[in-house]
């Protein structure tokens, strides 16, 4: 499991007091023994001793292969905001084919689709983000979610698609002077 924001363990909007939450329900729904978090983006060290995860920290990244690499280790992106417009974590996990599990009525929605790049928990409910990180963690068809993350990153979110939307706006803006 990975969770990354700036200073995500400390700025409440990132919603990291409902992950911990959900992680104890996690525990509860599924076997987890074996299950590891990443942690990335800096925050309150000392919170950690409240979860029940072998915990990998890393403060903020610098590099692109780095951060590539953490996503791609990982099963599924958590991103439990409880606010969010857009939400650049969740865009990169699924470049990397990493499903992401996020509330509904954030920015997220407009990025996960629900049950097949990942799953949409029901707003500031910690226990259907537990079951939404449980279903992807079991989910036989794993492979699917993680070839469907990347076939809709690069869809709506690679280079070349985001350059042709604002070369339009910005053909828009020069032909409506």
């Amino acid at each position: 499991i990975i969770f990354g924001a700036i200073g995500g363990t400390k700025d409440p909007r990132k919603g990291f007091k409902l992950l911990k939450l959900a992680l104890k329900y996690l525990k509860n729904l599924s076997s987890c023994d074996d299950t590891n978090l990443i942690i990335f983006g800096g925050g309150d060290k000392n919170i950690y001793s409240q979860i029940d995860f072998k915990i990998h920290h890393f403060d903020s990244i610098n590099d692109d292969k780095t951060l590539q690499e953490l996503y791609s280790a990982a099963d599924v992106a958590i991103v439990p905001s409880i606010k969010e417009v857009l939400g650049q974590i969740g865009i990169e996990a699924l470049a990397c084919g990493t499903p992401v599990v996020a509330f509904k009525d954030t920015g997220l929605s407009d990025i996960v689709v629900h049950k097949k790049t990942g799953y949409l928990a029901e707003a500031l409910n910690a226990k259907d983000l537990a079951n939404g990180i449980d279903w992807v963690l079991e989910n036989s068809f794993k492979n699917a979610l993680d070839v469907e993350s990347r076939k809709r990153a690069e869809f709506f979110f690679s280079e070349k698609v985001v350059m042709k939307k604002y070369h339009a706006i910005y053909n828009n803006l020069l032909s409506s002077n």
